[in-house]
């Protein structure tokens, strides 16, 4: 048998977001989950398309594979700057209607 001393309280410890902000904060990050969700599905759905878009224009297989290897890099490094960018101007809206442009 455990004493009472051993046994961890739960009950009263303080939780740190509250049930009133809950809503709040979901139909916050609904709105990310939505942008992310729309962005990957677009790009899923035309990244294939653009190897034969550019093949029909008279793109080499050796064109296509740089392009191929650009676009992933392009995006790993402007996500992060342009996340820079909106939280040190404080132009959210802003930066994101720039990138939806």
């Amino acid at each position: 048998m455990e004493s009472p001393s051993m046994l961890i309280p739960t009950a009263n410890v303080p939780r740190a977001i509250s049930s009133p902000s809950l809503p709040f904060a979901h139909r916050f990050y609904i709105l990310l989950k939505a942008h992310y969700f729309l962005f990957f599905s677009a790009f899923g759905i035309l990244y294939p398309i653009l190897n034969i878009t550019l093949r029909n224009r008279g793109l080499s297989n050796a064109e296509l594979s740089y392009i191929n290897i650009i676009i992933p890099f392009i995006i790993f490094f402007t996500n992060p700057l342009m996340g820079f960018i909106a939280d040190h101007s404080r132009r959210y809206v802003l930066t994101f209607n720039f990138v939806l442009a």
